[in-house]
């Protein structure tokens, strides 16, 4: 099950399709898990018990007002209310006290003023806006407007201490409404359909390959994008320097981390970067970290999570986590983590100067990671391989041996980009991947988390 922040998205629906469209552009950018109503059918009894479900396994509830009050139901439940769909749905999130964030729409002069639906719509919308008492109440008039407004409200609920006080206070019971929607709507088996190529899956059992892992692993343990990061950063740079703007030239991420840094002091850096590692609905390693610790006795990537670390717990699976420069060999069984980890800020990578010159100051780690990438079958998962760092690294050690990369999407140009390195484009889901992956080298079946595997290496 995803772990992702799960933000429900109520407004009419005709009237506000681009501005809904927008809004969960914006959330799936930042790696959130958009919910909405698109299915809601104007009559059919189980439709309210669906909606009041989705609303109760989701973190944050995103109201969206415009020109209409909205659809009525005249018959099932909540029709003797005599409110429209998006006032029931709000009634139920603010009853759930599920953290509100309200956006209206600002009226033009030739809106309808006199109209019933147009004086329900001017209640409702004092309503809400009186009970958020302004804290949490941006008006728009573009749906371009809507989507930074809805971005800048969630970064600030994953940084806000009282916001994300009251999503943990309830994220218990998020899950397992989630979870018991999923148990009732039944879910296809992980990896079903996925083709695991069999020279892939040879390799793997050989206990020969390496993992390499970016950021898109640990997104469905509910790991915020980059843009999140960089979003969060920037606005702690606005609050010092209105005029503040990043180069579109620069690599947004570092570029911004270094001016933060340079701006303030690296102290204050690492704390803002614990903010967005720290999301009020929790990081949890997934299926895909503990089935990977699993297959992988040599596990290298850029995430500065601890998830791999405590996957491996789970399972009962022993490595040595490499955070810095080394003065010895790897061991046999490592996580090497290129960039550091927040669990130990002197590590961390996260400027310019401190990625680009990695080689520089951790020249004995570079060059074992160097020969490994050269040497080694490599399996790359939720990474785009197009960090610069990552790819000077790739480009000097020039792989030998046979690689498979893992792609959400079959693009040619992605299977054009990476055959230089020796890899084979597999696409597929990282959940999916893992499982079917754990399924082929292990005879059809799967481990169960805090189990050994059959061929595992201690």
């Amino acid at each position: 099950m995803s772990n992702k922040l799960r933000v429900f998205v109520s407004s009419t629906m005709a009237d506000l399709a681009n501005e809904r469209d927008a809004v969960c552009r914006q959330l799936r950018d930042f790696n959130f898990d958009p919910v909405n109503a698109e299915g809601w059918l104007p009559t059919g009894v189980d439709t309210w018990t669906k909606i009041e479900r989705e609303i109760e396994s989701s973190h944050v509830f995103l109201l969206i007002l415009g020109e209409r009050y909205g659809w009525i139901p005249t018959e099932g439940p909540q029709s003797d209310s005599r409110r429209s769909a998006t006032h029931l749905e709000y009634r139920a999130a603010k009853n759930l006290d599920v953290p509100i964030l309200v956006f209206p729409k600002k009226l033009g002069y030739s809106s309808e003023r006199d109209s019933r639906d147009a004086q329900l719509r001017d209640a409702f919308r004092e309503e809400a806006s009186a009970w958020a008492g302004g804290q949490f109440v941006r008006e728009f008039y573009l749906a371009s407007d809507l989507a930074i407004s809805a971005g800048n409200a969630l970064v600030e609920v994953l940084t806000n201490e009282f916001l994300k006080e009251k999503i943990r206070q309830r994220a218990g019971d998020a899950a397992r409404s989630r979870r018991k929607m999923e148990q009732d709507q039944g879910t296809r088996p992980e990896g079903a359909g996925m083709v695991i190529p069999p020279r892939l899956a040879e390799i793997v059992s050989s206990r020969r390959a390496v993992l390499f892992a970016g950021a898109g692993i640990s997104w469905s343990g509910g790991m915020p994008s980059q843009a999140v990061f960089s979003q969060h950063l920037a606005r702690v740079l606005l609050k010092r320097q209105p005029d503040y703007s990043v180069s579109p030239a620069a690599s947004e991420l570092k570029a911004i981390a270094t001016d933060v840094q340079a701006s303030t002091s690296r102290a204050v850096l690492l704390e803002e970067i614990g903010r967005v590692l720290n999301p009020p609905q929790g990081l949890h390693a997934t299926l895909a970290h503990e089935r990977a610790v699993c297959l992988f006795d040599l596990i290298i990537t850029t995430n500065w999570d601890r998830l791999f670390e405590d996957a491996a717990s789970a399972c009962n699976q022993r490595f040595d986590v490499v955070t810095c420069e080394i003065s010895a060999p790897l061991s046999k069984r490592s996580i090497v983590k290129l960039h550091g980890s927040y669990a130990d800020p002197e590590s961390l990578l996260a400027t310019e100067v401190e990625v680009f010159t990695m080689d520089s100051k951790r020249p004995r780690l570079w060059e074992a990671v160097r020969e490994i990438i050269r040497s080694r079958p490599l399996i790359v998962v939720g990474s785009s391989l197009r960090d610069p760092s990552v790819i000077r690294l790739f480009a000097e050690a020039r792989p030998t041996d046979f690689g498979y990369f893992l792609a959400r999407s079959s693009f040619e140009a992605n299977a054009a980009r990476v055959r230089k390195w020796n890899f084979e484009c597999v696409s597929g889901e990282v959940e999916a991947f893992f499982a079917a992956l754990t399924a082929s080298v292990n005879g059809g079946a799967d481990w169960a988390a805090g189990a050994e595997p059959v061929n595992a290496q201690s």
